[in-house]
């Protein structure tokens, strides 16, 4: 996932200084003990405040297999700070890392196969890369830096184990290419994908795709071009074994359309959950912190509310959704409203 950028910052709550992502020390941040009813109550529950742990969480990362999902103060031109969120105990730890790449690096995307993170020139070009346990950033290669394909959606693809970009914007056009970089060749790859695909867009990020690793597929849409009007909600799947595309949910500007959506997809019962998002119709001058869902099958898919009561996430968009598998769960870190990051983290408890 990744936001609107502001600057590095230093991080100091009541039990807890943090210096920068320079450190080599590992400092955790427990949440607070909860009860074993609570924990198996459905809906939204916030784990961690805003204060309790790091500060301007603009990217974020999940590893299903390890249990924890990696965060990031990902700034631009400066060096920014790496944290793992630990799942079975909902604290955060902050990771040491070293050699920080400068420059446009916003977004981290999980190397499962590797035990690594990885980042890369928004833009497409140069590749780093940081072991999962933290230390220091390596630069993969040699790759000249583009902002040909800025903002476009990024994902790790299982099946073919490589980083994964499509669309994105670059001198003054949208694109809609699909792009692989090449791990063992250091270079990025542009396969060939089926038509029709969708229309040129910016993607933000990882923010925007839920991949289904056992299904071979990933999912994506919401159609922004920027302040220029085009916009549109919609919803595509890409096959990744074939990088074909089917498109299913047609674009729509109604009232409930929405843009930057975190997505995020439920193994055990095949539903692709959403959450909030800035309003398409009020120009995204406002945002959502409506909870959405949608089982992948039949005909015609469309996406359903879920009334939740109590409690609930500020409204936001660009946030980071991931499903814990181990407990049947969402997972919502941080996200902007358009002035400031959230940095909270909430849990909805799925039936």
């Amino acid at each position: 996932m990744r936001w609107i950028r502001r600057g590095c910052q230093m991080l100091a709550t009541a039990g807890v200084v943090v210096t920068t992502a320079c450190s080599s020390e590992l400092i955790t941040t427990p949440g607070a003990p909860e009860s074993a009813a609570a924990a198996r109550q459905v809906g939204w529950r916030q784990l961690l405040p805003a204060g309790s742990g790091p500060v301007g969480l603009n990217a974020a990362a999940a590893a299903p297999g390890l249990q924890v999902i990696f965060a990031g103060q990902m700034p631009d031109y400066q060096a920014g700070s790496l944290w793992r969120l630990e799942l079975r105990t909902d604290s955060w730890t902050q990771l040491p890392a070293t050699n920080w790449p400068i420059g446009k690096y916003r977004n981290l995307v999980y190397d499962a196969p590797n035990k690594r993170l990885l980042t890369y020139w928004d833009g497409l070009g140069q590749v780093y890369s940081i072991p999962e346990t933290g230390g220091a950033w390596v630069a993969e290669g040699s790759a000249p830096n583009l902002d040909d394909y800025y903002e476009g959606y990024s994902f790790f693809n299982p099946v073919s184990r490589r980083l994964t970009v499509f669309a994105g914007y670059g001198f003054g056009t949208w694109k809609d290419l699909l792009w692989e970089w090449d791990g063992a060749g250091n270079q990025w790859l542009a396969p060939v994908q089926s038509s029709p695909h969708p229309d040129p867009r910016l993607g933000h990020g990882p923010s925007s795709v839920a991949v289904d690793v056992a299904g071979e597929r990933a999912f994506l849409g919401q159609r922004s071009l920027g302040a220029t009007p085009g916009g549109a909600d919609d919803l595509w799947m890409l096959d990744l074994r074939s990088n074909s595309w089917r498109n299913l949910i047609a674009p729509t500007t109604g009232a409930r359309a929405r843009l930057g959506s975190a997505l995020a997809y439920a193994s055990r019962t095949k539903t692709l959950y959403r959450f909030g998002g800035c309003v398409l119709s009020t120009g995204c001058a406002t945002f959502s912190n409506e909870l959405l869902s949608m089982k992948l099958v039949g005909a015609t898919l469309a996406w359903s509310r879920i009334a939740t009561t109590g409690s609930l996430p500020a409204a936001r968009d660009q946030s980071g959704l991931f499903y814990d598998s181990a407990r049947n769960r969402l997972i919502l870190i941080s996200g902007s409203d358009g002035i400031a990051y959230q940095d909270d983290v909430w849990s909805y408890n799925l039936p």
